[in-house]
């Protein structure tokens, strides 16, 4: 079986990351995603096609493993936990790792890369992505704290808005409706 890209990604990612938690993860400890159907065409000129399902097994994967090994730590502070927390602290370790995984990852339809430098480097601010996933938090905030509760007639399960509320499993915004279907 030829390795592909995600595999070696996902091989040479997971040991760094876990060595940024202070664990002993390996390669090796992990079992890699399953195979996925076709994968999604990119648009023209913007890479490698992208497979949502492989993307989603990595995230999930990497992500339960983490947990897994945060041990006693998994309820503890995310700022005690991880480096560089700037939103989000007080959120306890685990469950900031879920909020990245289905949070922003699967709302944005993307992998851990997305936003933090690889290489070891998770801590690191270099990617601007991880300054707007910041910021878009604390617009979320902003919005479900001050502006939807403004608003009398709402539901409760109204308000509140969060990342799939714009974004539906892309990194752009959704701005436009779907065409409508064809009446049969």
């Amino acid at each position: 079986m030829r390795p592909t890209i995600l595999g070696l990604a996902f091989a040479v990612a997971l040991p760094v990351f876990a060595l940024s938690l202070g664990t002993s993860l390996r390669a090796d400890d992990v079992t890699p995603p399953p195979p996925a159907s076709q994968p999604e065409p990119a648009p023209e000129g913007q890479g490698p096609p992208r497979d949502p399902a492989k993307i989603a097994a990595m995230r999930d994967t990497v992500t339960n493993m983490l947990i897994a090994k945060l041990g006693d730590r998994a309820n503890a502070p995310a700022e005690s936990v991880f480096k560089n927390i700037k939103v989000m602290k007080g959120i306890p370790a685990q469950r900031l790792l879920r909020i990245m995984n289905m949070g922003f990852g699967n709302s944005l339809g993307v992998g851990c890369g997305h936003c933090h430098a690889m290489g070891g480097k998770w801590d690191s601010d270099e990617k601007k992505n991880k300054q707007i996933a910041r910021d878009m938090w604390n617009m979320t905030a902003t919005i479900n704290n001050d502006l939807l509760a403004k608003i009398p007639n709402l539901d409760e399960d109204n308000k509140v808005v969060n990342c799939t509320t714009c974004h539906r499993g892309d990194t752009t915004p959704a701005t436009q409706m779907p065409a409508p279907k064809p009446a049969h």
